[in-house]
C-alpha cells in the first residue's frame, strides 16, 4: 500500500524534485504558470514546503539533480580503469 500526503501548497505547472544522496532531503522547485519559481525543502511525513529562496530562472526549473564534486567523478573513473586493466590469473 503506497500512502501520499497532500502538499501545504500548491504548484505551478512546471516543478521538479530531487532528494540530497548524502542526507535524504526533498528539495522542490516550482516554477511555471501559477508557479512561485522558489526552492523549497519537503517534509515528505507532512507534506510541508519550506522557502529556501527565490531560483531566478525565467519560467521556472522543470527539473533537479545533485551531481558529485568533480574530484568524486574522476576517482570514480579513475577506480573503474584500474579495474579494466586488472590482469586476469
Amino acid at each position: 500500500m503506497v500512502a501520499s500526503t497532500p502538499l501545504s501548497r500548491a504548484l505551478g505547472s512546471v516543478a521538479g524534485m530531487d532528494v540530497h544522496p548524502v542526507t535524504g532531503a526533498f528539495y522542490v522547485a516550482d516554477g511555471g504558470g501559477g508557479g512561485t519559481n522558489q526552492l523549497y525543502l519537503l517534509d515528505v511525513s507532512t507534506g510541508r514546503l519550506d522557502v529556501i529562496g527565490e531560483l531566478g530562472v525565467v519560467g521556472g526549473l522543470a527539473g533537479l539533480a545533485f551531481l558529485p564534486e568533480p574530484s568524486t567523478v574522476l576517482l570514480l573513473t579513475l577506480g573503474a580503469a584500474a579495474i579494466r586493466r586488472k590482469p586476469r590469473s
